[in-house]
C-alpha cells in the first residue's frame, strides 16, 4: 500500500511538472514575441525578459529531471526491499542477516542466487569472492540437503568475516572459504592477477560459478580469468553469474568472453548493478 501511495504521488508530481513546463514554454514564447515587437530603444528590456523566461524554463526542466530521478530511485528501492523480504521469508534465518548494501551483493541479486540454487540444485558451487552471497547460498543448500560452496577469497579480513557468518548461522558444513591470494596468472600470453586455486578440491565438474571478485576497481579485467580457468570444468548446462556487469570493466570482460566462448548462451538480468547469466551448452 505504501509503495502504491508513493508511486501515485511521484506520478502526480511528474504530471504537474509537465504541465508547469508546458505553461512556462508558452509564456516564454509569448514574451519572446512581445519583446521582438518592442521599439528599438527598448530592446535591452526585451532581451532581459527573454533571458528571464528562458531561465525559468531551464529551472523547471532541471526540477523535472530531479523529480523523475526520484521516481526511478523510489522504484528501485522498493524493488530491493521486496527482494529482501522475499529472502527472509524464504530462508527464515536463525540469526539476523547482514546488510545487503555497500560492498555486499544487492538484495535482488541475493534473491536471484537463491532462485538459481533452488532451481538448478547444484552439487558444486565455486565462488570468486565471499560474503553474504556465500551465506545465502549455504542456506539454500542446507534446505536442499546437498551441495557445497568453495569460495575463493584473497582478502583475509573478508575471509574471517565470512567464516564468522557461517559459524554464527551454523552453516559451516555447506561452505568452505579458501585462502586464495592473488598471483600472476598467464592466459593466452597475457598476464592477469588471479586467485591461487591450489586449495580447490580436484572435482571433475562445477555446476554453478558466481564471479564477484577480485575487485575490478584496482585491476583492469580482474574478473576475466574466471571463465578461461573454469570453462573446462563447468558442466554442460552449468551456469556462471557475473555481478556488476553494468560497469565498464565488466562489460569489457563480457565482450571478451563472448568472442572467445561463443558457444555459450548469454543474457543480462536487470539487477541493480547488472548480472550476466552465462549458460554453457
Amino acid at each position: 500500500m505504501l509503495r502504491d501511495r508513493l508511486l501515485a504521488f511521484t506520478d502526480m508530481t511528474i504530471h504537474l511538472k509537465k504541465r508547469e513546463i508546458s505553461l512556462l514554454i508558452a509564456v516564454a514564447v509569448g514574451l519572446t514575441a512581445l519583446a521582438a515587437a518592442l521599439p528599438h530603444e527598448q530592446w535591452g528590456l526585451g532581451a532581459l525578459v527573454i533571458v528571464s523566461a528562458l531561465m525559468s524554463v531551464a529551472f523547471s526542466l532541471e526540477m523535472y529531471r530531479r523529480v523523475f530521478r526520484l521516481h526511478e530511485v523510489s522504484l528501485q528501492e522498493f524493488r530491493q526491499v521486496q527482494a529482501w523480504v522475499s529472502i527472509v521469508q524464504t530462508l527464515k534465518p536463525s540469526r539476523p542477516l547482514p546488510p545487503l548494501r555497500g560492498w555486499a551483493i544487492t538484495p535482488d541479486l541475493g534473491l536471484m542466487l537463491l532462485s538459481t540454487v533452488f532451481e538448478e540444485k547444484p552439487t558444486t558451487i565455486v565462488e570468486c569472492g565471499s560474503g553474504t552471497s556465500t551465506l545465502l547460498m549455504a542456506y539454500a543448500l542446507r534446505e536442499l540437503g546437498a551441495g557445497h560452496i568453495y569460495a575463493l577469497e584473497h582478502d583475509q579480513p573478508s575471509k574471517r568475516r565470512t567464516e564468522a557468518l557461517l559459524q554464527t548461522h551454523e552453516l559451516g558444513a555447506w561452505a568452505t572459504v579458501l585462502d586464495a591470494p592473488l598471483e600472476k596468472s598467464e592466459i593466452k600470453g597475457e598476464v592477469f592477477e588471479w586467485y591461487d586455486t591450489a586449495g580447490l578440491p580436484a572435482f571433475e565438474v562445477i555446476d554453478l560459478i558466481l564471479v564477484d571478485g577480485p575487485p575490478s576497481f584496482k585491476i583492469a579485467l580482474a574478473r576475466y580469468p574466471a571463465l578461461p580457468r573454469f570453462w573446462a570444468q563447468l558442466k554442460s548446462g552449468g551456469t556462471l553469474l557475473l555481478d556488476d556487469s553494468d560497469r565498464p570493466h565488466e562489460r569489457r570482460v563480457v565482450e571478451r568472453w563472448k568472442s572467445e566462448f561463443s558457444s555459450a548462451n548469454y543474457r543480462v538480468e536487470d539487477t541493480q548493478r547488472g548480472t550476466l547469466v552465462l549458460r554453457k551448452n
